[in-house]
């Protein structure tokens, strides 16, 4: 069975700081996330009670990010050949115009009715579920937390620590 995966190389077209500033001047939201936010804080001093211990991981944390953020390139063109190697057919697109008409090329290819969608921040920067149902195709949700959140239809908020 061949599997696809879109390596999206431009995920966002969406005016960032007009939803920035709306979300900013959302109380309720500003609220839940202080909350979020605390309970994190505490939850990480519990486990990690040694303070230097903790700052040193996240030095270390932001180091290899940094690294991996200044070899990203070559990293994806890895990941691309590690996929392929597993069966893997990779697609690469550049906008969300192009990332979506990839995945309809392959539910037409396949056929398919309904398309089951994993957690994942590319498939709602893509706004996939909407690009699905203008198209009267089912997009069944694999994860309780995004489909709880589908029902409200909300979009999901996700906190990078």
């Amino acid at each position: 069975m061949s599997t696809s995966a879109i390596i999206p190389t431009v995920a966002v077209e969406e005016d960032f700081r007009t939803r920035a500033h709306n979300a900013l001047g959302d109380q309720q939201l500003r609220n839940n996330f202080r909350t979020a936010m605390d309970s994190l804080m505490v939850k990480r001093a519990a486990a990690f009670s040694d303070a230097h211990e903790r700052e040193h991981l996240r030095a270390l944390g932001n180091s290899i990010k940094a690294r991996a953020l200044s070899k990203l390139p070559d990293l994806l063109e890895q990941l691309e050949q590690n996929l392929t190697r597993n069966g893997v057919t990779v697609h690469w697109a550049e906008t969300v115009d192009e990332a979506n008409g990839i995945v309809l090329s392959i539910i037409r290819a396949h056929e398919a009715r309904q398309v089951i969608k994993g957690k994942s921040m590319v498939s709602e920067e893509m706004e996939l579920k909407l690009f699905h149902a203008a198209r009267e195709s089912a997009c069944l949700l694999s994860e309780m937390g995004v489909y709880i959140v589908h029902i409200e239809q909300l979009n999901p908020s996700f906190i990078i620590l």
